[in-house]
């Protein structure tokens, strides 16, 4: 009776270990097909033997015509050797960056800027497999390259922070407040605000984040050295990076400012 007991037992605890596997299974399969990034799954001969639903978007392709290909086949020339190269190394055990950007070639021929992250790992034979996480950055990247070319050629200063802090800032900005780029990048965006307009400033900014239009207003800068810079500035809600940031703009009005305080 003890040993039929036993049985009974180990029967069930193994049904429910099975289904709590299975339940883990799905709830997996279920995140993995609804991730916003494209997942995949390679072999050893670089062939695709799993794609989800997003990976399909960003390829353009359906899951039939993916499934038993080459991944290669889906890059330009450029990137082939970038990837097969990151891919051989990550096989052999070695240290490589796990995140990195390459570009994919859709069905329709348009070219698309993807970042990748990837790991190993082994199925229960042991064999190696590759996962991989992919990253429509096309837009970002288009937009970057957009805000760099007209901030670098732009007759004001020109900046974008985020997160409160400073993430571009183009030569004229950097001549005006006499940091470089190296010293603004990073740096809190208030540091360089006149201590009795900052709660001006972050009210003006929480009120565009809002979806308030501004008008330009006025403002004192700390720029390198200590002195004080005059200056009237716009600032407008974009997306940077994939996040919400401000882009700003301004120009030096401190001349006008001190000939307004000679005149008074």
């Amino acid at each position: 009776m003890k040993e039929r007991g036993n049985m009974l037992r180990n029967i069930t605890e193994r049904k429910e270990a099975e289904e709590a596997l299975l339940e883990s299974e799905e709830r997996f399969r279920s995140i993995v097909e609804n991730s916003h990034d494209g997942i995949m799954i390679l072999d050893g001969a670089y062939r695709l033997i799993y794609v989800n639903d997003e990976l399909c978007r960003i390829s353009g392709y359906s899951r039939e015509e993916i499934i038993g290909q080459d991944f290669r086949n889906f890059l330009d020339e450029e990137s082939k050797q970038l990837v097969a190269d990151r891919y051989i190394r990550r096989q052999r055990g070695e240290e490589v960056p796990p995140r990195y950007e390459f570009n994919i070639v859709r069905k329709d021929g348009q070219k698309r800027r993807v970042e990748i992250s990837s790991s190993v790992i082994k199925d229960s034979a042991g064999r190696v497999k590759t996962v991989g996480q992919i990253l429509d950055i096309t837009e970002r990247r288009q937009a970057e390259e957009l805000y760099r070319t007209l901030g670098s050629s732009s007759p004001v200063g020109v900046y974008i922070f985020q997160d409160r802090k400073f993430r571009f800032v183009n030569p004229q900005f950097q001549k005006y407040t006499g940091f470089s780029e190296d010293e603004l990048l990073g740096k809190e965006s208030l540091e360089l605000v006149h201590p009795e307009d900052r709660e001006r400033v972050r009210e003006s900014a929480v009120a565009m984040l809002k979806g308030n239009r501004l008008s330009p207003y006025e403002l004192r800068y700390i720029v390198k050295g200590g002195e004080i810079l005059w200056a009237t500035e716009t600032v407008t809600s974009i997306r940077y990076k994939g996040k919400r940031a401000v882009l700003g703009n301004f120009m030096d009005i401190t001349e006008r400012k001190q000939m307004e305080q000679q005149l008074e």
